[in-house]
């Protein structure tokens, strides 16, 4: 094999080599439930439990600290008595997961429920993040037709 040859082969390998490289780092991991339901599970059903106990100590325990510290637990308790009122109580049962993605170092992962006083699903988002080795709440999303039409 002559010098041109070689250095054409190298050459083709190399840019295999780097596509190779370049598609198999710009792929994302699709999760599934399976891979977060060991944390989520046991939060989602306290928390829905949370509002009709009307019991914001149902699951405070979950919040990071970063989330839990800066607002004060009367604010906490006032939107959580808010939304339970407004939706009604949890229906045993009801929890339905949607979906699961990951965005840096956050799960984000949406579940419906189904409320006494509400005539759709409720929509819950519930944000994870790893705090001293364990996943915590670092946010959450209520929503539900009444919960938007809520004046007050």
């Amino acid at each position: 094999m002559n010098f041109e040859k070689k250095r054409n082969i190298i050459f083709v390998l190399f840019l295999l080599i780097m596509f190779s490289i370049l598609s198999f780092s710009c792929i994302k991991k699709e999760y599934k439930y399976s891979d977060v339901a060991y944390f989520a599970e046991p939060i989602i059903q306290d928390f829905c439990a949370g509002f009709t106990k009307n019991d914001y100590n149902e699951f405070a325990n979950y919040f990071t600290l970063y989330f839990s510290k800066p607002i004060p637990q009367e604010s906490l308790v006032t939107l959580f008595t808010k939304i339970g009122t407004t939706i009604g109580s949890y229906v045993p049962n009801s929890i339905s997961y949607k979906s699961v993605k990951k965005v840096k170092n956050i799960f984000i992962i949406e579940y419906t429920a189904s409320f006494t006083d509400e005539t759709e699903p409720v929509s819950i988002i519930l944000n994870f993040e790893k705090s001293l080795g364990e996943f915590k709440l670092v946010g959450f999303t209520v929503d539900s037709p009444k919960l938007r039409n809520t004046n007050n």
